[in-house]
């Protein structure tokens, strides 16, 4: 990869004509930086399956979060802004929450008619 940009850039100063290899440079360039996998992702998938195991609607929220959560590229094209992998994981947090919530409803009830 680095090999292919100085090359890049190497040809852009050399040619008269820069502007058709600067263009596919700069586009080469947007492409990685909006396909970067964001590692903080790790700790919202954490805080997600500890807050859904306690109950929380906290829980719920970060589940839906993390399986619908989309985002406009450059090109006007929408897509997930998380892996398929961590939307697996927002799915199994959105039910762990729902089951765990309901659970903990059912059993408040109970414990007030007591």
């Amino acid at each position: 990869m680095l090999k292919n940009v100085w090359m890049m850039v190497f040809y852009s100063f050399k040619c008269h004509d820069s502007i058709k290899f600067v263009v596919p440079f700069i586009s080469m360039i947007r492409n990685n930086a909006s396909q970067k996998i964001d590692n903080s992702t790790r700790n919202y998938i954490y805080t997600g399956y500890l807050t859904a195991i306690f109950g929380g609607v906290l829980g719920l929220v970060i589940g839906w979060d993390i399986m619908k959560k989309k985002k406009t590229l450059y090109t006007g094209e929408k897509v997930f802004s998380y892996s398929l992998m961590d939307r697996q994981h927002g799915a199994r947090i959105l039910i762990l929450a729902s089951i765990c919530f309901i659970l903990l409803l059912t059993l408040t009830i109970i414990a007030l008619d007591a």
